[in-house]
């Protein structure tokens, strides 16, 4: 059998009345946090340039699913899997609720199968070739593990057959591609990544659907995704599929930035409370961790996803203002008083978490913070999993804090509920009635007015 062939039989076993509670929660949440990062989202300047490309055609799956996937990314602030790497959530979020919410006629529970074969397939393939896909190629996970999963939920909304959907996979798998550069120069790439592999999904299973077909080593091919991507794949998570409930591994953030610096974060904001300090007591900050965070100690970031990225400018933030918000990230790049205080954040390699991240490479993220004050005490501490992780999760009411945070604004209180409440019962809902998401009707009838 080919791996496409193993993995589309364990997809297969993915049936509502089987999937544990726990997993169908978990989805649940997830997309609580997936729409609260999109209709946030979608009042940034970023979300309407997008819109005005696409060219009043939003009303298309795979157009919807390119913007939704984009706009669900602009405040980094989306789900993600550190074993697979990069952000599972905008892309299989994005391409099941485009098809869900063009079709009408799905039921909750179809819906959360989607979801939940989505995110398996996401994390199977970038487990497969990351982190050094990642690393040492330069290619974004989100993109690449992406584009085969987005392949899988339209299939399952499609009601594709065996073949049409393994045939969906492969050509996602061989078609799709994205490039990290964005993280070290910054630009809107880095969150088109996400909507263009969610469109490509879905154009692979509409092309399928039509009758066209791919390799059938597209995965493990001597030309196919695993050699062509990675240097080091994982042969043995390749070749030997199998159900993980990969969902329950998927992580959620505290802050508006890249997850590698979320550590410190966590280790500063305690640091500060613990022991009643502010920005005026610091004189020096010092973050010890491995080879992939010591790339992000730059200093003056000058956009936004070069803002996102920087370890000294992120703890600088949690310093003056207590928190890391996408308005704090956006709004104080140039800022002086904030460039001034992130010069006091220094970033070290440490031999300790380079052994810790060759012996788990999953622990990319993991570090140690020594905060110095002007009166000379000295405070250190080190994380190995922030919060959000599986290990260190969110609860629902951190959840739910999160969510409201970023609805209210948009919707005001009283919809803000109604819609938590909707995605709550979302299984239950047959057909989903999606009227409560008033962001894609208004979206979509603004453009087709127009």
């Amino acid at each position: 059998m080919t791996c496409i062939e193993k993995m589309y039989d364990i997809l297969n076993t993915i049936h509502f009345d089987v999937i544990p509670a726990e997993v169908k929660s978990k989805a649940k949440l997830l997309l609580s946090d997936y729409l609260g990062v999109l209709i946030a989202g979608s009042q940034k300047t970023e979300a309407q340039q997008l819109l005005a490309a696409l060219q009043g055609k939003i009303q298309y799956p795979e157009v919807l699913a390119c913007w939704l996937g984009t706009v669900s990314r602009l405040l980094d602030f989306d789900d993600g899997h550190r074993y697979a790497m990069g952000h599972p959530g905008v892309v299989v979020q994005s391409a099941t609720l485009a098809c869900a919410y063009i079709a009408q006629q799905i039921d909750g529970s179809k819906y959360i199968e989607a979801l939940v074969r989505g995110y398996e397939m996401y994390c199977y393939l970038g487990r497969s070739v990351n982190p050094s896909a990642y690393t040492k190629r330069g290619f974004d996970s989100t993109a690449i593990s992406g584009a085969s999963a987005a392949a899988v939920v339209a299939a399952h909304i499609l009601d594709l057959d065996s073949q049409k959907t393994k045939n969906a996979i492969a050509l996602a798998a061989t078609l799709c591609g994205g490039l990290n550069q964005a993280a070290i120069d910054g630009s809107s790439q880095k969150y088109i990544l996400a909507g263009w592999a969610a469109q490509l999904g879905i154009t692979a299973a509409q092309m399928a659907q039509a009758g066209i077909d791919g390799p059938s080593h597209a995965l493990e091919g001597e030309l196919g995704f695993c050699n062509a991507f990675s240097p080091e794949p994982n042969f043995n998570v390749l070749n030997n599929p199998q159900l993980r409930n990969d969902i329950l591994r998927v992580y959620t953030k505290k802050f508006s930035c890249v997850r590698r610096i979320h550590t410190q974060l966590d280790l500063l904001e305690s640091i500060l409370h613990d022991n009643d300090l502010t920005e005026k007591d610091i004189e020096r900050i010092t973050v010890y961790g491995g080879e992939f965070l010591q790339p992000a100690g730059f200093y003056d970031p000058q956009n936004l996803a070069q803002a996102q990225t920087c370890i000294p400018y992120n703890l600088a933030l949690l310093l003056h203002y207590g928190h890391v918000t996408e308005d704090d990230v956006r709004s104080n790049i140039g800022n002086t008083m904030i460039s001034t205080l992130a010069k006091k954040v220094t970033v070290e390699l440490d031999q300790e978490f380079i052994l810790l991240s060759q012996k788990d490479k999953s622990l990319w993220g993991a570090a140690k913070l020594s905060v110095i004050t002007h009166t000379g005490r000295t405070f250190r501490a080190e994380e190995i999993y922030p919060k959000g992780e599986f290990e260190n999760p969110f609860t629902e009411d951190d959840t739910k804090s999160k969510f409201d945070i970023l609805v209210t604004p948009v919707y005001g209180v009283d919809p803000t509920q109604e819609l938590w409440t909707f995605i709550s019962n979302i299984d239950k809902q047959c057909p989903i009635d999606f009227s409560k998401l008033h962001i894609l009707d208004q979206t979509i009838n603004e453009e087709l007015v127009k």
